[in-house]
């Protein structure tokens, strides 16, 4: 990826010490994976209750009418339980999906390996500064951060690199 000056690095949107902006996120290690992720899959991929696993299919249209297709390599940032996952695997010549937390990331591979989602790859990011997308320089056509710009802790330098 093209060098971005953090030399005037922005200040965290939020005290983290204060607010652990992804701290359960990050400490999900506390309980057993199973039941960090099925708890946390009932609450994201509820359409009952989250607006946004209720309205995948106008995301998926809106992504299409702005370049999802086929001939594109796509990278989620954030794809936390999955919700969109084969929705964009199966859309999309290549998708990319990152994740902080270790155990969605590893629910994640999980799901690709389950549902034969053989175009998808999950990155660990491990980096508040930067989407670890360093591989795939100049090769991702769309970009897509659903429900998770409030959890980048230097969103600015996220956004630039």
């Amino acid at each position: 990826m093209s060098q971005v000056d953090i030399s005037e690095e922005e200040t965290p949107v939020v005290d983290s010490k204060m607010y652990p902006i992804n701290g359960d996120f990050y400490n999900l290690s506390k309980l057993p994976n199973e039941e960090v992720v099925t708890n946390f899959t009932n609450k994201f991929e509820d359409v009952e209750g989250r607006e946004i696993a209720k309205c995948v299919p106008d995301i998926l249209e809106l992504l299409k009418k702005n370049g999802l297709d086929m001939n594109n390599k796509v990278c989620d940032i954030g794809g936390g339980t999955g919700v969109l996952l084969k929705h964009l695997s199966t859309n999309s010549k290549d998708l990319i999906c990152t994740e902080v937390s270790k155990a969605f990331h590893e629910h994640l591979l999980q799901r690709v390996k389950r549902d034969e989602l053989n175009n998808v790859t999950c990155i660990l990011n491990t980096d508040p500064h930067s989407p670890q997308l360093d591989k795939h320089e100049n090769s991702i056509d769309l970009i897509l951060l659903c429900d998770v710009y409030h959890h980048l802790e230097y969103p600015r330098t996220m956004m630039k690199r």
